[in-house]
């Protein structure tokens, strides 16, 4: 009767030799997933961020070659559009990033870079149309990028001098 009144106050020592294991198991395999999800994570973001970098990259070319009176690629790796301004706008693309500047004369006036990490470029020009047509592929190339997923290929083209000619159409009765 006496030791049925005794309350325990801890724990025995099996229960501990089992409890401390299981929770490391516990903490182990928590460690693992969250080292999982935080890469995913940042994979995920870093696909975002090259979206982004595509899509201004797409909509800045259109806009400059829709807006361009001539425009000239001397090699796969570099193209100039004049504006009708007077300013020309170069595009060179260098190791892992594609700089665009837009020069008045000699001296350039702004400056933007896109990267391409994982990606291999290229302008082409089309004439065979009515209009030229800048093309700029995006070439995937996945020992550029290590522990990620290769990157999409892609290409963005634009009509050369749209703008002008819409104007143009406009101004005509």
């Amino acid at each position: 009767m006496r030791a049925s009144l005794h309350q325990r106050r801890g724990w025995s020592l099996m229960e501990l030799m089992v409890v401390i294991p299981l929770m490391a198991i516990l903490l182990s395999i928590s460690s693992v997933l969250l080292t999982a999800v935080l890469r995913s994570q940042g994979m995920l973001w870093a696909d975002i961020q090259q979206q982004s970098a595509r899509v201004r990259l797409a909509v800045q070319l259109r806009a400059d070659a829709h807006n361009a009176t001539d425009l000239r690629c001397p090699s796969p790796q570099v193209c100039d559009i004049l504006l009708p301004s007077g300013e020309m706008v170069h595009y060179e693309i260098k190791e892992n990033a594609l700089q665009r500047e837009l020069r008045q004369k000699e001296a350039v006036i702004g400056r933007q870079s896109f990267p391409l990490d994982g990606l291999a470029a290229t302008f082409a020009v089309d004439e065979s149309q009515e209009r030229p047509l800048i093309r700029l592929s995006l070439e995937s190339v996945a020992e550029r990028v290590k522990f990620s997923r290769p990157a999409r290929a892609s290409v963005v083209e634009a009509a050369v001098g749209i703008r002008k000619s819409l104007v143009a159409g406009k101004s005509q009765p």
